[in-house]
C-alpha cells in the first residue's frame, strides 16, 4: 500500500488525520496535499479533506484527537444531541489543556461537571439539559423549548442543570428564562402565550395537553381539559407548505368531530395586543362553561 492509499484509508475511517500518528512518508504526503489545497488544517497537527474540513462532525473528530478530555457545549452540542437543525457558528469547547485555537473555536477554561457530560461517538459533549440552560442566557429559551418539544429533557432535568450552573457567568440572565419554562413551552410563540396568560391572571390551563384521536395522539398548546377548550399558537412558518396546512386542518377537524374540542388560534399579532387577546380567551372560557353545563343537563 503506497502512502497516498494509506492516507486515503485513514481519512475514510477517521475523517481526520493527526500528523503525529503518520509515518514519515505519510507526513511528507500531508505536506504536499496541504500545498496543493487537497487537504486543510483543522487544528494544529490535524488535517481533513478540504471539501469537508468545515463540517461540524469533522471538526468534532479533530477536537477529540486534539484534546480527548475536552467537552463540546453550546449550539454544537445541541446539534449533536437534540437539535439537528441548530445553526452553529463558533464551536464552544471547555478544555483545561488548550489555551489557543483557530477562529472557529471558542475555548473556555470553565469546568463542566462530569454528571453533565455524555459521550457521542467518542466525543465528550454536554447533556441536553445543561446545553439548553447554558443557551438560555442568549436565546430567550429557544433551546429549552426545542429540547422539551423533542422530549430530550424533562422539567426536573432542566432545573437540575440550572442549579448546576450556579455561580457561572450570565446565570442571572438564565434565571427568568428557566423559571418561565415551568409551564413546559415547546416554542417561542407558546412561551409568549403562557406568559400573557399568567400576567392576565387566567387559570385552569395546562400546556401541551395530549388528546387521543383515531389517527394517534395530538398535543394542544394550551388546554382547559374540563371545558374541552384549546388554544394553538400559529406562527407563519408552521404552515409553510400546503401539506402542513392540510394536515393542520385535518387535525383540527378530528379534535372537534371525534373528541368534541373547540380549538382557537393565537398569532404573533394577537400576542402584540395582550389585553385584547386575554379578553378573547376569557369570552371563549365563558362560552365553553355554558356549553359544559348544557352537556351535563342533557345527560
Amino acid at each position: 500500500m503506497n502512502s497516498r492509499t494509506e492516507l486515503d484509508h485513514l481519512f475514510a475511517t477517521e475523517g481526520v488525520v493527526a500528523s503525529r500518528d503518520c509515518l514519515p512518508r505519510q507526513r511528507r504526503m500531508l505536506s504536499r496535499l496541504l500545498e496543493e489545497g487537497a487537504i486543510a488544517r483543522v487544528l494544529p497537527g490535524i488535517y481533513a479533506p478540504a471539501a469537508v474540513a468545515c463540517d461540524l462532525r469533522v471538526r468534532c473528530a479533530a477536537i477529540r484527537l486534539w484534546d480527548p478530555d475536552a467537552v463540546v457545549s453550546g449550539l454544537a452540542a445541541a446539534q449533536l444531541t437534540f437539535w439537528p437543525m441548530a445553526k452553529v457558528g463558533r464551536v464552544q469547547v471547555h478544555s483545561r489543556r488548550k489555551r489557543h485555537g483557530p477562529a472557529w473555536l471558542r475555548l473556555s477554561r470553565s469546568v463542566v461537571p462530569d454528571e453533565q457530560v455524555v459521550t457521542r461517538e467518542g466525543l465528550r459533549v454536554t447533556r441536553s439539559a445543561w446545553t439548553a440552560v447554558q443557551r438560555a442566557a442568549h436565546d430567550s429559551g429557544e433551546a429549552i423549548d426545542t429540547a422539551l418539544r423533542e422530549r430530550a429533557i424533562k422539567l426536573d432535568d432542566l432545573f437540575d442543570a440550572w442549579r448546576a450552573h450556579c455561580g457561572r457567568h450570565a446565570n442571572a440572565a438564565r434565571r427568568p428564562v428557566v423559571l418561565a419554562s415551568r409551564t413546559n413551552p415547546w416554542s417561542q410563540g407558546e412561551r409568549g402565550l403562557h406568559r400573557e396568560l399568567r400576567v392576565g391572571g387566567v387559570k385552569g390551563w395546562v400546556a401541551n395537553h395530549w388528546v387521543a384521536l383515531s389517527a394517534g395522539r395530538v398535543a394542544l398548546d394550551v388546554a382547559f381539559p374540563g371545558l374541552r377548550l384549546g388554544f394553538e399558537f400559529d406562527g407563519y412558518a408552521v404552515h409553510g407548505n400546503r401539506e402542513a396546512f392540510e394536515r393542520d386542518r385535518e387535525r383540527r377537524n378530528a379534535l372537534y368531530v371525534e373528541a368534541g374540542w373547540t380549538v382557537l388560534n393565537i398569532t404573533w399579532a394577537m400576542l402584540a395586543d395582550p389585553a385584547a387577546m386575554i379578553r378573547m380567551v376569557r369570552r371563549a372560557i365563558s362560552r365553553a362553561k355554558v356549553s359544559a353545563r348544557r352537556r351535563v343537563r342533557t345527560r
